[in-house]
């Protein structure tokens, strides 16, 4: 497996598992690695074009992740907040999340790659001009997991890994 970053602090993990068989698609592996904890299972494999494309529309959110309400959030309300906002709950006041979600970008804020890897789980990035938090579940959504880490820097190791799948897979998604 590649490791793009530092597992320690934030970094993604990836492995091409074969080649395109002339259908568009590459299989592969994918991960997260957050303060030394794997987020995301390397046990399904994903189609490393669609990985492609997720990471690119993940950067392409870096200049709107900056909330003071919800970097001013503990841990399980940041969770609670977003992830009600923008998926729904059976709680009395979702519209009122859905709202001010809908006002601010709070889906900006989720990094989770859109595959099966990261089913189960929740992981967002929230930012101020020094430092973001990464909040995160484990499978099941339980329990909640923070992370502090430099502003800036989980869009950094995504570019590497996005410049990485440019190159193996031959297409710039950037680009097109």
């Amino acid at each position: 497996m590649i490791i793009f970053g530092d597992i320690n602090r934030f970094a993604v993990g990836m492995e091409i598992l074969g080649e395109d068989d002339g259908d568009g698609f590459t299989p592969g592996i994918n991960c997260y690695y957050v303060g030394a904890r794997q987020v995301g299972t390397t046990d399904i494999a994903v189609w490393m074009e669609d990985l492609q494309q997720e990471y690119t529309g993940i950067v392409g959110n870096k200049a709107h992740r900056r909330n003071p309400y919800l970097m001013s959030l503990p841990a399980n309300d940041l969770i609670f907040n977003l992830s009600t906002a923008l998926y729904g709950s059976d709680c009395e006041d979702w519209e009122r999340y859905h709202i001010r979600a809908e006002a601010e970008g709070w889906y900006r804020m989720d990094i989770s790659p859109g595959n099966m890897a990261f089913r189960s789980l929740w992981v967002y990035l929230v930012e101020d001009e020094t430092v973001g938090t990464i909040v995160y579940t484990g499978l099941d959504y339980t329990p909640v997991y923070e992370f502090v880490v430099q502003a800036g820097e989980v869009d950094r190791v995504l570019q590497q890994a996005i410049e990485y799948l440019n190159e193996a897979l031959k297409v710039d998604v950037e680009a097109l």
